[in-house]
């Protein structure tokens, strides 16, 4: 239960059935189970007869230890009569108390761990476009580094010109490229697309995101056999200024992948421009 709920207990699980109607809850742990539960709680165990004198059955009442302070857990054992002692049984569940909060402890840890190296790898592509004098070094520093660590088959970053038109700058692991192809025409419309709504725009998108238009999205994504294409506005004092657009011929970005997209976009926004002047 909660510690700020009304004082009353609620199922989570019993086993080896799945389920117990309330009859059955009654019959197999006793009509003062909820009694029962909050002694446990309070003491950290006790101990009980599961039924009527002559008693067949004992019971064990045992609070679980759980990270999460909000929330009351105790496990309520039934057991034949005649079996281990209360006391042996305490002493070997004891252990078994403390790991639905090794667990969440374990897991908090290695959420953490993940999100520290998801977020060291946004640090290493800002270093390294940061360690860039010349503008097309850092541009395509910039797109090399998503590429490679975002799992990308293709980075581009195009500029706004004239706060009017996109026209692409920089395209990973490409020395040169045709501006005038019908490919490169293309990159540039999506990226307009997603500079004239001034959001991010994800193709295809997940079903609960928001209303924007993909038409250019999902026309490059086709012409060029992608299986999901992300561009992201970058802007400066509120303009934008740029667009990158990631692409994957295969699977998808993560919501998480996107996030840090979006984090080193507009960490090296300044820095571009600044080297672009």
């Amino acid at each position: 239960r909660s510690s700020t709920a009304t004082p009353e207990w609620r199922l989570l699980l019993t086993w080896p059935q799945p389920s117990l109607a309330p009859v059955q809850i009654q019959n197999n742990f006793g009509p003062d189970l909820q009694d029962f539960a909050n002694r446990a709680f309070e003491a950290g165990s006790t101990t009980g007869w599961a039924d009527a004198r002559p008693a067949t059955h004992g019971r064990i009442g045992l609070r679980m230890d759980v990270s999460d302070a909000g929330q009351r857990v105790v496990a309520v054992l039934r057991r034949p009569a005649g079996a281990q002692t209360e006391e042996e049984v305490l002493r070997d569940l004891q252990v078994a108390a403390t790991l639905p909060s090794l667990y969440q402890k374990n897991r908090a840890a290695r959420q953490a761990r993940g999100e520290a190296d998801a977020y060291r790898e946004v640090l290493e592509t800002v270093t390294a476009v940061f360690g860039r004098d010349r503008f097309m070094a850092s541009a395509m520093t910039f797109c090399n580094e998503l590429a490679h660590r975002f799992e990308c088959d293709q980075v581009s970053l195009g500029f706004m010109i004239d706060k009017r038109y996109i026209r692409l700058a920089a395209i990973s692991q490409t020395a040169r490229f045709d501006k005038k192809s019908s490919v490169v025409q293309a990159l540039e419309a999506l990226m307009e697309e997603a500079a004239d709504q001034q959001q991010e725009i994800l193709w295809p998108a997940p079903a609960d995101e928001g209303a924007f238009i993909s038409r250019q999205s999902e026309a490059y994504a086709r012409l060029r056999g992608l299986s999901q294409v992300l561009a992201v506005p970058m802007r400066l004092k509120n303009d934008v200024v740029a667009v990158v657009c990631c692409e994957r011929a295969a699977g998808s970005f993560t919501p998480e992948q996107v996030r840090q997209v979006h984090l080193a976009a507009e960490l090296v926004t300044g820095r571009l421009m600044d080297v672009r002047r």
